[in-house]
């Protein structure tokens, strides 16, 4: 993959079950990994003191930049259409007349270049985006036509629905396709970063295949934006929570207290001791045992005003207070109640942890 490309072009983490982790408040600062930016936004729609943005791939904060000068410069039905949740013709005209004067140096040569991307509709253009794209155009055919996924989001399912959801599911082409599609060597190739899979001890496309096999009978699934994006290609009437019109005028008036950083989010605890908060997303699936082990450390420094830090395990098991016990406290309850809330079907585990003595 060229390194000037993005990984991800929306958040695949759910803004609303991160917000209620950490509950940040006006005196909050806090640290948040870059991806696409999406939930950075959604902190500061609570008016923290500072939401300070890590991230190690350039064209990801050159993305965040490009939504931020979006916010800045539109009311909320351009920023949509501007960003791709609605449909437009106009997207270049208006990046060269409203976004471009708004966009620090770097980041306006980066979109210069890839003015393309922005004719599209950049939240379209990740390459996760395009695994699903890929999804839509060479599986979900073969297992559910137009009228099949139309009726799925339709509203709430009957028994006969689940009838033949199962029935679907347990079918051996159905299985051995989805199961392909899921594989480890396909998502490496098309859709995460091949780094990413190091630490991964178990069967992908079984898990996933499991996964997905859940989310598809769970009666709320109607209801899920995310899954409604990886089946349609749009989001449709469910945005993401940076992009509810309820949340983008708060986000707007506290733009101010976004600052963003080149580098890995260790070098923002070294830097920023009065970080209260840390929304980590799922980093420490890519770590090996030492490395989250030493990230632990850094969080125990006595110098660091660290009240609660929140993250997601996909498939490999990472929690500090098994290793910290008497210094990071699990919060089961409020981990395990939100994690049931989770819209993102795919993640094993919603970790939200407090240090002691703070």
């Amino acid at each position: 993959m060229e390194s000037e490309k993005l990984l991800y072009t929306n958040c695949w983490e759910d803004a609303d079950i991160l917000l209620e982790a950490l509950n940040p408040g006006k005196n909050d600062r806090i640290l948040s990994i870059g991806s696409a930016g999406d939930n950075s936004f959604s902190l500061l729609s609570k008016s923290p003191e500072v939401v300070i943005v890590y991230d190690v791939w350039k064209p990801q904060l050159h993305l965040i930049e490009l939504k931020k000068a979006a916010i800045l410069a539109l009311e909320h039905e351009g920023f949509l259409t501007f960003l791709g949740f609605r449909e437009s013709g106009q997207r270049l005209a208006v990046y060269n007349e409203k976004i471009r004067p708004l966009l620090p140096v770097e980041a306006s040569i980066y979109w210069d270049k890839y003015k393309y991307l922005l004719e599209k509709g950049v939240i379209h253009c990740g390459k996760l985006e395009h695994y699903f794209s890929l999804f839509r155009r060479f599986v979900l055919p073969v297992i559910a036509s137009k009228k099949d996924v139309e009726h799925f989001f339709a509203g709430p399912k009957q028994a006969a629905d689940f009838d033949d959801y199962r029935r679907r599911l347990a079918n051996p082409f159905f299985h051995v396709l989805l199961k392909l599609f899921l594989s480890e060597p396909v998502l490496k190739a098309t859709g995460r970063q091949p780094a990413f899979f190091k630490e991964v001890k178990l069967s992908l496309s079984k898990y996933l295949f499991d996964k997905l096999s859940a989310f598809i009978l769970n009666p709320n699934s109607h209801q899920n934006h995310y899954m409604y994006y990886a089946a349609n290609g749009q989001f449709g009437n469910g945005l993401p929570h940076y992009a509810r019109k309820e949340n983008f005028h708060a986000i707007k008036s506290n733009l101010d207290r976004l600052e963003l950083r080149y580098g890995r989010l260790e070098a923002g605890i070294v830097a920023e001791p009065g970080t209260t908060l840390i929304n980590a997303s799922d980093i420490f699936e890519y770590m090996t045992s030492r490395e989250f082990l030493l990230f632990g450390e850094m969080l125990l420094s006595p110098h660091l005003k660290l009240r609660r830090i929140a993250y997601w395990n996909f498939v490999v098991d990472r929690v500090f207070s098994q290793a910290y016990q008497n210094y990071i406290h699990l919060e089961t309850d409020l981990s395990n109640a939100l994690a049931t809330q989770d819209k993102v079907y795919f993640y094993k585990r919603f970790v939200v942890e407090t240090k002691i003595g703070n």
